[in-house]
């Protein structure tokens, strides 16, 4: 009866026109600055695991989460082919195999004793990657994207006095 009763004071014109607003009044917005260049201001929200988009071509060792029927059928849904590197052949993807090399050296190197803290690093380790330069292009993959090479925290002038220990331990473990 109660959820009878509550969608019936949700549908009621009457009940909604005279329901106390308990709301704050909204301020007037504020314009906010133009930036001069990529990436100098950035819009953040709690939102995580977001796409980049449907890739073309997907290559991926025979780990049998791919050549289940429910990947290969949802890769034929959305268009994307799946490239198997060869059994037992993983320099078929080196691509994937040197990047994964890389990751994990950097881990090793900058993990806690506990080895719990490494999902906390793996931002950074992106950052850190595609801010550096391609021997073959000598460019960086963000400088390619972007058109200029990222703010990077050791970069930037940090003031003295901060009133907020917890943000002054979060910039020195990005620095």
């Amino acid at each position: 009866m109660r959820d009878d009763v509550e969608t019936y004071v949700r549908t009621c014109l009457i009940c909604q026109q005279d329901k106390a607003d308990h709301q704050k009044k909204a301020s007037l917005l504020q314009p906010l600055p133009i930036p001069t260049r990529p990436w100098e201001s950035v819009s953040m929200d709690y939102i995580s695991g977001l796409p980049k988009g449907l890739p073309k071509d997907i290559v991926s060792d025979r780990d049998s989460r791919f050549i289940g029927i429910f990947w290969t059928e949802l890769f034929k849904i959305l268009g994307s082919k799946l490239s198997m590197s060869s059994s037992y052949h993983p320099q078929s993807d080196g691509q994937t195999g040197r990047f994964n090399s890389m990751l994990e050296e950097y881990l090793r190197h900058f993990v806690c004793g506990t080895q719990k803290d490494w999902v906390k690093l793996l931002d950074v380790a992106q950052l850190c990657f595609n801010a550096q330069k391609s021997s073959s292009t000598n460019k960086s993959a963000f400088k390619i994207v972007n058109r200029q090479q990222p703010l990077l925290p050791h970069t930037l002038d940090s003031p003295q006095s901060v009133r907020s220990p917890l943000a002054r331990n979060f910039s020195q473990e990005w620095k």
